[in-house]
């Protein structure tokens, strides 16, 4: 563990978001992640949504942090961007989940 400080890039525009959209590995991984997390959650409420996204971005930008503290990997804040993709895509599964399992549950009583 050494720690080897670089600065991270901030810059972002256009043109440099939907380049970052391509890193498609980020974007299956923060699913994952919102999908575990949604399970320590009540998701039947909104707030459990936005406790698992909080919970995930907060991962991503410590994993960012961390990179450039430590010199490993690139900290870039567009890095965040299919991490919040990965995160809307997750909901998306969880929401879909929760209403299907929703009206199996209504169909059996």
């Amino acid at each position: 563990f050494k720690l080897n400080p670089q600065p991270c890039e901030l810059s972002l525009n256009m043109p440099l978001a939907i380049h970052s959209m391509t890193n498609y590995r980020h974007i299956i991984l923060f699913i994952l992640f919102f999908l575990m997390t949604s399970a320590q959650f009540r998701m039947s409420k909104w707030s459990g949504y936005a406790w698992s996204a909080l919970a995930c971005i907060a991962m991503g930008s410590l994993v960012e942090a961390a990179q450039g503290i430590c010199g490993t990997g690139h900290c870039r804040v567009r890095d965040l961007i299919p991490d919040a993709a990965g995160i809307l895509i997750g909901a998306g599964i969880v929401f879909l989940w929760n209403t299907i399992r929703g009206r199996r549950r209504r169909t059996i009583h």
